[in-house]
């Protein structure tokens, strides 16, 4: 299963009245306390995760974020959704690998209807990639993808539909990128707290 220890796909916590919460993803991605050389070991996400992460060997890296501005978010759905995408990062990277878990403020590119602003959150992974034809199917209750070089398959499970459930319920989405070979960026959106 790709979801976290106590992530609820409940209706009532994923669907129904728009996020109304404001918070700071700054403190979503790193301990407010953290100085730059702290930050990956003080995570929220990095404590979350770190068990399954030294298990394998793996790096999770966060990188130090400029100030950011406040976003329309649940700070705990939140951080299940990046713990959910650090975890499918782990999952589909091999022994010793890296992970990135990164943030930027940009324009909305996504939604031309929707907040001016926003805040990107990003996993990326060391993993097979994603081909481009699978990349909207991917967040499809459980989607399975076999690879042909490989012979595995690939399952989403319900993880990455609680993920796009839980980024509508916030007015944000979700996203991935891979070039289908090697590795996968996914990246979230959420709109600045001055869309509201």
């Amino acid at each position: 299963v790709l979801a976290a220890p106590g992530l609820s796909c409940a209706p009532a916590t994923v669907t129904g009245t728009p996020c109304r919460k404001r918070c700071n993803p700054s403190t979503i991605i790193r301990s407010p306390s953290a100085s730059p050389e702290e930050i990956s070991h003080l995570s929220p996400i990095a404590r979350s995760t770190k068990r399954q992460v030294e298990e394998k060997e793996q790096t999770l890296t966060v990188l130090a974020l400029e100030a950011l501005p406040d976003v329309w978010a649940d700070r705990t759905r939140t951080v299940q959704v990046l713990v959910n995408l650090v975890s499918n990062a782990n999952k589909y990277t091999e022994k010793g690998g890296a992970i990135t878990l990164g943030a930027e403020v940009c324009d909305n590119q996504w939604d031309p209807q929707g907040a001016r602003r926003v805040v990107h959150i990003w996993v990326k992974d060391e993993g097979p990639g994603i081909a481009p034809q699978y990349q909207d199917a991917i967040f499809d209750k459980f989607f399975q993808i076999t690879r042909k070089r490989d012979g595995r398959r690939y399952s989403t499970g319900l993880g990455l539909t609680f993920c796009k459930l839980a980024m509508e319920a916030h007015h944000g989405a979700i996203r991935v990128e891979s070039d289908g070979q090697s590795g996968s960026r996914f990246i979230i959106s959420l709109p600045t707290g001055s869309a509201a």
